[in-house]
């Protein structure tokens, strides 16, 4: 059986503009653009303006020590961590204001043109893993997929991407994540540039999971930049700690809940909460997982 894809015709004349101004970008001729239909004016001038200037060639250069010379004495110079041309860095703290590199060593190194990560405990297994959003508008023989990493644990990943379903060559930019079906786990939804938004459901997860929310009438209410802290296991001698942000990635922005995974254990028994202005608090309990939490400060 075959199927049939079919464009308005407003639709179909946008999607050939984009074509034809990523041709003139990638041939540097502003010629290209004149054969973009006449009603569609408005990305004409776009087109000559990308192919005038020099963004698309800027971005094409290799640092150079001129880059990071004014950050740098000779004293730091030998600890410090080179830039990087298509790759990607994964800094570890070694203590003492230190950190090291340890991308290569993660099989995090190379993920593509990316826009955006989310590093969530997906799997729910107690381990943060990566899902990186890979898209650009380059001609390229190969167009890079979204990448996602799980967690190994010692500071390896691996890639599972089509294993888990995320295998997806649209050109994605932004992403929001949270539980939208409240089953206990992180599901997705990806804003594409060249296909329709995207929900990426995740349901096989088995391991145990806590949410938590804030509602704050002291300080932001909802607890944006506050630190929470988990203690679990026997004697409740295993802790994990995030901290709650909203973005990070290019026009992302995820819900206001704070998710832990939590494998096999079933109660929290203690959580601390670094509130964004400097105080903090303690709330025994035991917690039952599989529950999302709200905590309030009056």
């Amino acid at each position: 059986m075959s199927v049939a894809l079919q464009f308005g015709d407003r639709h179909e004349k946008k999607c050939i503009a984009l074509f034809i101004r990523n041709v003139a970008r990638l041939k540097n001729n502003i010629k290209y653009c004149s054969k973009i239909p006449e009603n569609l004016g408005a990305y004409n001038k776009i087109c000559k303006i990308l192919v005038k200037s020099k963004w698309h060639r800027i971005r094409q250069r290799l640092p150079d020590d001129g880059a990071i010379e004014v950050h740098l004495t000779e004293e730091d110079r030998p600890n410090e961590i080179p830039q990087l041309f298509g790759g990607n860095v994964l800094l570890v703290n070694r203590g003492g204001n230190k950190f090291e590199d340890r991308a290569e060593q993660a099989n995090l190194q190379v993920t593509g043109w990316s826009w955006d990560v989310k590093i969530f405990d997906f799997d729910n297994d107690g381990l943060q893993d990566i899902y990186v959003l890979n898209g650009d508008w380059e001609l390229t023989e190969v167009s890079p997929s979204n990448v996602f990493f799980q967690n190994k644990g010692k500071l390896k990943f691996q890639n599972q991407t089509e294993s888990v379903g995320l295998l997806d060559y649209l050109i994605v930019t932004a992403s929001a994540a949270a539980d939208f079906d409240n089953d206990g786990d992180i599901d997705q939804i990806a804003q594409t540039l060249n296909g329709p938004l995207i929900a990426y459901w995740n349901n096989s997860q088995s391991g145990n999971s806590i949410a938590f929310e804030f509602r704050d009438f002291v300080g932001n209410r909802f607890g944006i930049g506050n630190k929470l802290i988990v203690h679990y296991g026997e004697n409740g001698n295993q802790k994990q700690l995030r901290e709650l942000k909203l973005g990070g990635g290019y026009m992302s922005f995820d819900a206001p809940v704070v998710h832990f995974g939590l494998g096999d254990h079933e109660t929290v028994q203690k959580i601390e909460v670094e509130w964004s202005d400097g105080e903090s608090s303690e709330i025994d309990g035991p917690f039952d997982t599989n529950a999302t939490y709200r905590i309030e400060r009056k």
